[in-house]
């Protein structure tokens, strides 16, 4: 209950500071990892409550073994929790590939 309150409050008062009120959305950066799973959670509670757009975006960096499993995860998740609030959560995958020295 308190990250839902905090996560109520702190996007309350980042859209009140938004010049763009009547179309503004939410970007959660989705690892797929526990915390931002949580805070998808907690934001699709609070988009399904106030009507604001909430968009995850999910970077694929193929770093892992893992990366494929964590993307349909992340992809996943927004479909259950689309479903869940009644809502529609864009989830983004982008793909980024790195060079030798580790930058994209």
């Amino acid at each position: 209950m308190a990250i839902e309150q905090a996560v109520t409050s702190t996007l309350d008062n980042a859209l009140q500071a938004s010049t763009k009120k009547s179309d503004s959305c939410i970007w959660v950066g989705l690892s797929a990892g526990v915390d931002s799973t949580v805070l998808m959670h907690a934001a699709a509670k609070y988009c399904s409550l106030s009507g604001h757009n909430l968009r995850a975006i999910h970077v694929h960096h193929g770093l892992s073994e893992n990366a494929d499993a964590w993307a349909k995860q992340a992809n996943g998740l927004c479909e259950h929790l689309s479903q869940k609030f009644s809502i529609t959560i864009d989830c983004i995958v982008e793909n980024v590939t790195l060079n030798q020295h580790g930058k994209s």
